[in-house]
């Protein structure tokens, strides 16, 4: 065309997987291998494993732009004896226990004057969208490969029961 019109979407289009195609054969055995590859495949225990590294990066980003809090707490206690301190013991000496607690807190929040946190923020949502889509693709080219196996084995056995069946008529 003369002009192309402008692709206007911010947001990457991202398909739900919740097809399951491999259901309409209605093979138990082809459902059964499914199952057990999307449960058993390391590539997609790491790609999900790599989702929840980076859902944890991007909620950390999050909260880099929020004000930080720190508390922190402590208990001790002691016991002074000696002549100045009056007591029942031998030589006029007593003792002096005593316990301190201290418990102290600070908060800090960095200003995002020149935006490199939110930026930062993006970054780790664009790169969190990015696994999903990645875990997408894992599963979705596993299922094809399990599938494209269970055909290929299925139709091959169709051959060869055709050709045993060949064989026989040509005995026979």
């Amino acid at each position: 065309p003369t002009s192309f019109k402008e692709h206007t979407e911010k947001e990457p289009v991202m398909l739900p997987l919740h097809v399951r195609w491999w259901e309409s054969f209605q093979d138990e055995e082809l459902q059964t291998l499914i199952e057990r590859g999307t449960e058993e495949n390391l590539q997609v225990k790491q790609a999900f494993q790599r989702i929840l590294q980076a859902r944890a990066e991007a909620d950390n980003a999050n909260a880099e732009l929020r004000p930080g809090f720190d508390i922190s707490s402590s208990f001790d206690t002691s016991k002074v004896a000696g002549a100045r301190f009056p007591g029942d013991e031998e030589g006029g000496g007593g003792s002096f226990r005593y316990e301190v607690y201290d418990v102290t807190g600070s908060t800090s929040w960095e200003l995002d004057l020149f935006g490199q946190l939110r930026r930062a923020r993006e970054a780790r949502r664009a790169e969190y969208k990015a696994e999903v889509a990645s875990f997408h693709d894992t599963i979705l080219l596993l299922l094809s490969d399990i599938a494209n196996a269970y055909f290929d084995l299925r139709s091959a056995q169709t051959e060869l029961s055709i050709a045993e069946q060949n064989v026989k008529v040509q005995t026979d």
